[in-house]
Protein backbone atom coordinates (compact mmCIF):
# COMPACT_ATOMS: atom_id res chain seq x y z
CA UNK A 1 0.00 0.00 0.00
CA UNK A 2 3.17 2.49 0.92
CA UNK A 3 4.32 2.04 -2.51
CA UNK A 4 1.50 2.21 -4.57
CA UNK A 5 0.29 5.64 -2.66
CA UNK A 6 4.13 6.38 -3.07
CA UNK A 7 3.84 6.26 -6.60
CA UNK A 8 0.69 7.97 -7.33
CA UNK A 9 1.72 11.01 -5.40
CA UNK A 10 4.78 11.07 -7.31
CA UNK A 11 2.84 10.94 -10.44
CA UNK A 12 0.32 13.29 -9.22
CA UNK A 13 3.15 16.14 -8.16
CA UNK A 14 5.12 15.17 -11.10
CA UNK A 15 6.83 18.06 -13.88
CA UNK A 16 3.66 17.56 -15.57
CA UNK A 17 1.35 17.70 -12.91
CA UNK A 18 3.42 21.31 -12.04
CA UNK A 19 2.94 22.39 -15.56
CA UNK A 20 -0.41 22.38 -15.26
CA UNK A 21 -0.49 23.69 -11.78
CA UNK A 22 0.96 26.84 -13.11
CA UNK A 23 -1.68 27.53 -15.78
CA UNK A 24 -4.02 26.45 -13.29
CA UNK A 25 -2.11 29.18 -11.06
CA UNK A 26 -2.82 31.62 -13.25
CA UNK A 27 -6.45 31.28 -13.19
CA UNK A 28 -6.84 30.65 -9.60
CA UNK A 29 -3.73 32.55 -8.06
CA UNK A 30 -3.19 29.24 -6.35
CA UNK A 31 -0.36 27.09 -6.74
CA UNK A 32 3.25 25.64 -5.83
CA UNK A 33 5.39 28.87 -5.96
CA UNK A 34 8.95 27.56 -4.92
CA UNK A 35 9.29 24.25 -7.24
CA UNK A 36 11.33 26.68 -9.93
CA UNK A 37 14.12 27.77 -7.36
CA UNK A 38 14.31 23.90 -6.12
CA UNK A 39 14.97 22.21 -9.44
CA UNK A 40 18.05 20.40 -9.30
CA UNK A 41 18.60 20.71 -5.48
CA UNK A 42 20.27 17.74 -3.49
CA UNK A 43 19.61 19.38 -0.13
CA UNK A 44 17.84 22.63 1.10
CA UNK A 45 19.45 25.06 2.91
CA UNK A 46 16.41 26.62 4.91
CA UNK A 47 18.80 29.52 5.95
CA UNK A 48 19.04 31.02 2.25
CA UNK A 49 15.80 28.03 0.26
CA UNK A 50 12.00 28.73 1.13
CA UNK A 51 10.13 26.48 3.02
CA UNK A 52 8.74 23.84 0.98
CA UNK A 53 5.03 24.68 -0.45
CA UNK A 54 3.39 21.28 -0.32
CA UNK A 55 4.51 18.09 2.56
CA UNK A 56 3.68 14.71 2.10
CA UNK A 57 3.99 12.44 4.71
CA UNK A 58 2.77 8.22 3.60
CA UNK A 59 2.37 5.51 5.94
CA UNK A 60 5.45 6.12 8.25
CA UNK A 61 6.30 4.93 11.47
CA UNK A 62 7.33 7.94 12.67
CA UNK A 63 5.45 11.17 11.77
CA UNK A 64 7.60 14.52 11.67
CA UNK A 65 5.61 17.21 14.38
CA UNK A 66 3.30 19.08 13.07
CA UNK A 67 5.40 21.65 15.31
CA UNK A 68 8.22 20.89 12.79
CA UNK A 69 6.28 22.16 10.23
CA UNK A 70 4.56 25.31 11.99
CA UNK A 71 8.01 26.41 12.82
CA UNK A 72 9.08 25.80 8.67
CA UNK A 73 6.00 27.46 7.85
CA UNK A 74 5.00 25.25 5.47
CA UNK A 75 1.73 26.23 3.92
CA UNK A 76 0.15 22.59 3.26
CA UNK A 77 0.45 19.41 4.50
CA UNK A 78 -0.90 15.86 2.94
CA UNK A 79 -0.74 13.05 5.23
CA UNK A 80 -1.69 9.80 4.06
CA UNK A 81 -2.33 6.74 6.56
CA UNK A 82 -4.93 3.93 6.60
CA UNK A 83 -6.58 4.14 3.33
CA UNK A 84 -7.40 8.05 4.54
CA UNK A 85 -5.56 11.40 2.71
CA UNK A 86 -5.86 13.85 4.99
CA UNK A 87 -5.37 17.56 3.88
CA UNK A 88 -3.99 19.91 6.48
CA UNK A 89 -3.29 23.94 6.04
CA UNK A 90 -1.63 26.39 7.96
CA UNK A 91 -3.72 29.30 9.38
CA UNK A 92 -2.23 31.54 11.71
CA UNK A 93 0.06 29.57 14.11
CA UNK A 94 -1.74 26.46 13.26
CA UNK A 95 -2.88 23.69 11.37
CA UNK A 96 -6.83 23.31 10.18
CA UNK A 97 -8.21 20.40 8.40
CA UNK A 98 -9.42 21.00 5.33
CA UNK A 99 -10.83 18.63 2.41
CA UNK A 100 -9.46 20.52 -0.78
CA UNK A 101 -5.78 21.64 -1.61
CA UNK A 102 -5.63 25.04 -2.20
CA UNK A 103 -2.87 23.86 -4.24
CA UNK A 104 -4.90 21.97 -6.33
CA UNK A 105 -8.27 23.18 -5.56
CA UNK A 106 -10.13 21.72 -8.85
CA UNK A 107 -8.85 18.12 -7.71
CA UNK A 108 -10.19 15.94 -5.11
CA UNK A 109 -7.02 14.69 -3.76
CA UNK A 110 -8.52 13.66 -0.41
CA UNK A 111 -10.88 11.09 -2.67
CA UNK A 112 -8.77 10.54 -5.63
CA UNK A 113 -5.27 9.36 -3.87
CA UNK A 114 -7.30 6.53 -1.71
CA UNK A 115 -9.74 5.65 -4.85
CA UNK A 116 -6.73 5.07 -6.66
CA UNK A 117 -4.34 3.63 -4.14
CA UNK A 118 -7.02 0.90 -3.98
CA UNK A 119 -7.68 0.20 -7.54
CA UNK A 120 -3.89 -0.54 -7.71
CA UNK A 121 -4.97 -3.13 -5.18
CA UNK A 122 -7.32 -4.46 -7.14
CA UNK A 123 -6.54 -4.22 -10.75
CA UNK A 124 -2.74 -3.77 -10.58
CA UNK A 125 0.02 -0.71 -10.49
CA UNK A 126 0.27 -0.39 -14.30
CA UNK A 127 -3.69 -0.08 -14.81
CA UNK A 128 -4.42 2.45 -11.92
CA UNK A 129 -1.67 4.32 -13.10
CA UNK A 130 -3.05 4.58 -16.63
CA UNK A 131 -6.49 5.43 -14.72
CA UNK A 132 -5.23 7.91 -12.78
CA UNK A 133 -2.96 9.73 -15.37
CA UNK A 134 -6.49 9.57 -17.40
CA UNK A 135 -8.62 11.27 -14.54
CA UNK A 136 -5.57 13.70 -14.08
CA UNK A 137 -5.89 15.29 -18.39
CA UNK A 138 -9.72 14.80 -17.65
CA UNK A 139 -9.79 16.84 -14.55
CA UNK A 140 -7.32 19.49 -16.31
CA UNK A 141 -9.17 19.61 -19.48
CA UNK A 142 -12.33 20.77 -17.40
CA UNK A 143 -11.12 23.18 -15.41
Amino acid sequence: QLAIALCLLRHFYSTKALYFSDRLCQLRKSCIQNYKLMIGKDKIDLTVDPPPDLAIEIDVTSKTQISAYEALRVPEIWRYESKNLEISLLQGEQYVKSLISPTFPTFSITELIPRFVEMARTIGMSSALRAFRQSVREQIQDS
